[in-house]
């Protein structure tokens, strides 16, 4: 599948506790400026998924949602670095692109070009601003 010029792919887990350790081993493989972003209806799992990619990834603090502060910094101590947890769900109205202006004020231009990692929820609202090399 596709979406423009960036291949897309899907998964289905069985179960939320599935989803979870799917995330914890994609966390381990993440590096520095790696970029994750997360597409899927209301109650799909990506909060679940963002917690484990956390844990695998290797912050102490427990992944949760970012709905009404759109942005969680995660650190890692080893090595501190810092995962980046975005929810765009509110950036756009009717699921329509958010504005310029608007992922301005999240922090995400200088996230993108940071050493950190970027975790983005409801991706597709930001498209337009994102990479096109990116998971």
């Amino acid at each position: 599948m596709s979406e423009g010029n960036v291949a897309t792919a899907s998964w289905f887990m069985a179960s939320e506790a599935a989803t979870e350790a799917f995330g914890a081993n994609l966390g381990t493989l993440l590096q520095s400026g790696d970029l994750i972003c997360l597409s899927g209806d209301l109650g799909a799992g990506k909060t679940v998924m963002a917690r484990g990619i956390g844990r695998g990834w290797g912050t102490p603090i427990r992944v949760t949602s970012p709905t009404f502060t759109l942005v969680n910094e995660y650190p890692r101590p080893a090595d501190r670095l810092i995962l980046y947890h975005l929810d765009c769900y509110r950036l756009a109205v009717d699921g329509e692109i958010a504005d310029e202006f608007e992922v301005e004020s999240t922090g995400l231009p200088d996230f993108l070009i940071s050493e950190h990692v970027v975790l983005i929820e409801w991706a597709e609202r930001v498209a337009p601003y994102l990479p096109a090399e990116r998971l």
